[in-house]
């Protein structure tokens, strides 16, 4: 077997793995979090915070199903940002802080239930208008461990 087809079949048992990895703990997750979509705060729509991160976590399982390393779990317009998103296009140690909202919410919660399942969140401009960042994702990623991508990509 030459070198670049080892290379190939390593890269899709890596791939395999973190794909096999990510089902067992989303679901086990989704698991957990179904008690709280009951939850007495909720947002327009009637589904609690807790609902809906639960279907966010659905979708990403989904994904990794499909063979995805990653999903993108909020998209928002800079102007969410205290600093309008400068922190995040320079790739600031210090951005999650100026998340408002929705946005602050989903971080809080990958910090809190992901975050130590080894998943990893990338904060990244999207969309620029006229050169100045314009919208923000936040995108959930469970690649291999020996990935090259951070704990909390930028």
């Amino acid at each position: 077997m030459s070198a670049r087809r080892r290379s190939v079949r390593r890269s899709r048992l890596c791939s395999c793995q973190a794909r096999s990895t990510f089902v067992e703990r989303a679901s086990s997750l989704a698991s957990g979090l179904a008690g709280f979509r009951n939850a007495s705060a909720t947002i327009p729509g009637g589904c609690a915070p807790a609902c809906l991160w639960v279907k966010l976590l659905d979708r990403a399982k989904a994904a990794a199903t499909q063979g995805e390393s990653s999903f993108e779990l909020i998209r928002f317009p800079c102007d969410l940002c205290s600093d309008g998103g400068r922190r995040i296009d320079v790739a600031e140690i210090d951005w999650p802080s100026t998340l408002r909202g929705e946005a602050a919410e989903v971080y809080s919660r990958w910090d809190r239930e992901l975050r130590p399942g080894d998943f990893r969140l990338r904060a990244q401009v999207v969309e620029y208008l006229d050169g100045i960042p314009s919208n923000i994702a936040l995108s959930l990623s469970w690649a291999a461990p020996d990935s090259s991508e951070m704990r909390q990509g930028h």
